[in-house]
């Protein structure tokens, strides 16, 4: 949740409780993640990422619903 609707219905409606829906909760995490692999990727390799960077690997792996992961990819993540 941005801080500004936060904050806009802190003041507005002060006895209200706040609830984030899990859609946005994933999206920010994922917008997150992304801005630390970037990061990370400028100042290690001084460049962008490319798809054979381990980074973008990590992210692939990460991503994605586990429903959505063939057998094999699951193996290959670690996960039974």
């Amino acid at each position: 949740m941005s801080t500004s609707y936060r904050a806009a219905v802190g003041t507005s409606v002060p006895h209200a409780t706040i609830v984030v829906d899990h859609f946005h909760v994933v999206q920010l995490a994922n917008k997150m993640l992304s801005t630390v692999r970037r990061r990370t990727t400028a100042t290690l390799r001084s460049r962008r990422g490319r798809a054979t960077d381990s980074e973008w690997r990590t992210r692939c792996r990460l991503l994605p619903n586990r429903e959505d992961l063939a057998e094999k990819q699951l193996r290959r993540c670690g996960t039974p």
